[in-house]
């Protein structure tokens, strides 16, 4: 992905997709209003909830609620490359999302994820 501010970027959306596109499980990328983020060969992605009825459950209005969609790395990745990935995501969507409120992620049970990085990143 290339390293800018340090080991950070904003990343293309085209070169994340094609990433993702290669090598995630899904093979497929949010449609909807997204914020890319590369950091060093990561890439995450944070979109407007697939569920449209997420926020008003939550009690927040749909603006304030963003879902972290896609969370990539290639195997054999260094340490702490993840988190350190989906902090530097947080903050720099905080700065342009000042309105966010929540941040919603979630892992899939039946790909073998189990949810331990963004329980390391609480």
């Amino acid at each position: 992905m290339g390293r800018v501010e340090g080991h950070a970027r904003t990343a293309r959306r085209a070169e994340a997709v094609k990433a993702i596109r290669r090598g995630h499980y899904t093979r497929s990328v949010s449609s909807g209003a997204s914020h890319v983020f590369g950091f060093e060969d990561a890439v995450v992605i944070f979109s407007v909830p697939s569920n449209p009825q997420l926020a008003g459950f939550l009690g927040f209005e749909p603006w304030q609620v963003w879902e972290l969609s896609r969370l990539y790395v290639p195997d054999h990745h260094r340490p702490n490359l993840l988190t350190e990935a989906v902090a530097y995501a947080v903050k720099t969507l905080r700065q342009r999302e000042p309105d966010a409120e929540v941040l919603v992620a979630y892992s899939d049970a039946s790909a073998g994820h189990s949810g331990g990085v963004y329980r390391a990143c609480s």
